[in-house]
């Protein structure tokens, strides 16, 4: 796996889009992207200012559009879904004001942004063994805005993006309903409680992902809800997961309950909705659960009952999470 901090202009000011995305080399600089690869971890640090690009609208004629203000400091975090791709010359040449263009010949595609948290200019400077007056102008190997960095440089950087959320979350622990208000859960069977726990134990492996930790298990929303488990992943996107022994056709409830947990985690911690995830975990899933789960974006994941067998038999008598 390879780590990478890559510099971006600021946003449009039209966008809506919260998040940066995707690596982007221009023409004769794809030599420094040639190790990028799928599931790659990529750092995005947004500049305080960038070209603004003249934009060909419906009518078909050209305006300029400035960009927004920029943070100079790290402000999303995303994995790589694939290696470098070359564009369509069409899209990937740029125009600017007073006849200036750049041709952005190559992309290497990201998932998974995560844009709730920061790094400062002089912390990234810090960390990287930089001048602290450096203003990262011409960043990157071979001035191409793009440069890989350590494992070590990747994870420590990380820990200041998670220790500066943008938004604070509202109830990082849940919430309890009113008193005297019925909750969901009392009638849990063996088989339920037995996988459950095994997937508290060990999110990471059941994930078949690095990083992914138990944030809680029973996780209340106020609501009369209860999560079976929520988890965060390696940048602290919360995963709301619901656990179930089976779902044949026709049983969606394991399914819209993960749906729902994923949506109001997301306000409970402070996230967006494409920043939180949903998982649906049982020992048999059907095919069309499966299908309607891929539609629906929520991660599946079928667990073999011999490892929780075998996992279980090793547990002190009585013990839970």
């Amino acid at each position: 796996m390879n780590f990478w901090l890559t510099t971006h202009w600021p946003n449009l000011l039209d966008s809506t889009d919260a998040h940066h995305r995707d690596i982007y080399l221009q023409d004769g600089k794809e030599r420094y992207g040639v190790e990028i690869d799928d599931d790659d971890k990529v750092l995005f640090y947004e500049s305080k200012s960038g070209d603004a690009p003249l934009v060909k609208g419906a009518d078909g004629r050209e305006r300029l559009v400035r960009r927004k203000r920029g943070a100079e400091g790290i402000v999303t975090v995303a994995d790589v879904a694939g290696p470098l791709e070359e564009r369509a010359k069409a899209e990937a040449i740029e125009k600017y004001r007073g006849g200036k263009t750049r041709y952005w010949r190559w992309k290497a595609p990201t998932k998974n942004e995560f844009s709730n948290g920061f790094v400062s200019r002089a912390d990234l400077l810090r960390v990287t063994d930089q001048s602290p007056n450096y203003n990262m102008f011409g960043y990157g190997d071979g001035h191409s805005g793009l440069k890989k960095i350590t494992a070590d440089q990747y994870e420590e950087l990380l820990a200041i993006f998670k220790r500066n959320p943008a938004r604070l979350p509202l109830a990082p622990k849940g919430r309890k309903p009113p008193k005297g208000h019925w909750t969901e859960g009392g009638g849990e069977g063996p088989e339920h409680l037995t996988l459950k726990n095994y997937v508290a134990a060990n999110p990471a492996a059941v994930f078949g992902e690095a990083g992914v930790r138990t944030h809680a298990v029973e996780f209340p929303f106020g609501t009369c809800d209860r999560a079976d488990i929520i988890l965060k992943d390696h940048v602290g996107r919360g995963i709301g997961v619901e656990i179930e022994v089976a779902q044949r056709d026709g049983q969606l409830d394991g399914l819209l309950q993960a749906i729902k947990y994923r949506h109001m985690l997301a306000v409970l911690l402070g996230q967006r909705f494409d920043e939180t995830r949903a998982a649906l975990i049982a020992y048999t899933l059907s095919d069309t659960i499966k299908g309607l789960c891929e539609r629906y974006e929520v991660r599946w994941i079928e667990v073999d009952r011999r490892d929780v067998a075998t996992w279980s038999a090793r547990q002190p008598r009585g013990a839970t999470l």
